[in-house]
């Protein structure tokens, strides 16, 4: 681990340990006048160095997962009107939120608190950024419907979107490809996360290599996944996912862990990026955030932590240095030929779970169907063998 990051988890751990020894608990849920001490996150980041510089205005991140509550004390004025991508003529606008996952997202990104000079409840990474919400859910079920992820990453693209922000991960809905092609194609960089137990593959849409694929760690700087990249489809970053309050609806707050957290916040440190960098080009963007930062697990990329911690400070303020023999800008951004063509045979969509539950199955499913050929094979050669030794030799 690298001792910048040592010492941004050691300020966030021993400010943690202090607000629980004040009687704070730690199980979900949390309550508003907490919140602060409780998001660890922020000072392991350095939030109030970059917001010194920039905190996000003039950027707009569509946030597509279960809706967005824009009435929350926390989010209220920094939630434009939405899309419902499932029931177009519902006239919500992506303000429903009956899962509370979206909204979590969205304060993480860019709430602002409340209370005098904002000092309670949930601070996003952006708090001057918007939020544009796109509800793929259906609300009988709460799952996300086949193809609405897909559609919604073309919609934030048409409405304007700066950043995509997809905190959800499930087995592939055949068009996710396209889509985050014709998103690069429009400069627009779509942050996604990996997935949560018990998957051990990157799941979509992070799994399309033109994600921005993101993974979490906890206040010790360990994996909060078993979810591993692959050199094919590989992790990309990795931020804070684990203990990490999020606003839902109701003006409650929750405390989450899992990849979602983590894809909001690098959504949110890439809104500062291009408010403090207007213009940049979608492989720029994409350098800021993976060439500054911290160097974790093993030297180099790796499988389990990508590029390494993503870091706020160096991103907006520093310099992007490419590693020694390092790859393209493409490459960085996972810009590889992805092994698994995208496939029609998935049913089913993602789960759109809540802020601290997985929201796939789609690996374990493959896993459970490989165990049974597997165990089936070999049952079929004990049974040859068994009938060759009680057979009768021919004299």
């Amino acid at each position: 681990m690298s001792p910048s990051l040592l010492r941004r988890l050691v300020a966030g751990a021993v400010a943690l340990a202090c607000a629980a020894a004040a009687g704070l608990a730690t199980a979900a849920p949390a309550y508003a006048d907490d919140v602060r001490d409780r998001s660890w996150h922020l000072r392991a980041l350095r939030i109030d160095e970059v917001h010194a510089v920039t905190r996000g205005a003039g950027i707009t991140v569509a946030v597509i997962d279960t809706g967005v509550d824009p009435n929350h004390q926390d989010l209220v004025g920094n939630v434009l009107p939405g899309f419902d991508v499932t029931d177009p003529a519902n006239a919500s606008q992506g303000h429903a939120d009956s899962d509370g996952h979206g909204t979590s997202m969205a304060s993480l990104i860019a709430g602002h608190g409340h209370g005098p000079n904002g000092q309670d409840g949930v601070l996003g990474i952006a708090p001057e950024a918007k939020i544009l919400p796109f509800d793929v859910t259906d609300p009988r079920t709460g799952t996300v419907v086949r193809g609405a992820i897909s559609r919604a990453i073309r919609m934030a693209v048409d409405a304007g979107a700066d950043v995509i922000c997809v905190a959800l991960a499930g087995p592939s809905e055949g068009g996710e490809r396209s889509a985050l092609q014709y998103a690069a194609d429009h400069g627009v960089v779509v942050v996604a996360g990996v997935g949560n137990e018990p998957s051990v593959f990157v799941e979509h849409p992070a799994a399309v290599p033109l994600a921005l694929a993101t993974t979490a760690y906890d206040q010790a700087g360990e994996p909060v996944t078993t979810v591993r990249g692959t050199r094919q489809v590989p992790i990309d970053i990795a931020a804070p996912g684990a203990d990490i309050v999020g606003a839902v609806p109701g003006n409650r707050y929750v405390v989450g862990r899992g990849t979602s957290a983590a894809t909001a916040i690098v959504a949110g440190i890439l809104a500062l990026v291009l408010s403090a960098h207007p213009g940049l080009s979608r492989n720029e963007q994409v350098e800021r955030i993976v060439y500054t930062a911290d160097d974790i697990g093993e030297e180099g990329r790796d499988s389990v932590f990508g590029w390494g911690a993503v870091n706020a400070v160096e991103a907006v303020t520093g310099t992007p240095q490419r590693p020694d023999g390092g790859t393209s800008t493409e490459e960085a951004a996972s810009d590889e030929e992805a092994t698994d063509e995208e496939t029609t045979s998935d049913e089913e969509g993602a789960s759109a779970a809540g802020p601290d539950e997985p929201a796939g199955r789609g690996v374990g499913t493959v896993l459970v169907v490989i165990a049974v050929v597997v165990l089936l094979a070999a049952a079929t050669v004990v049974a040859l063998v068994v009938r060759r030794r009680t057979t009768p030799s021919a004299q």
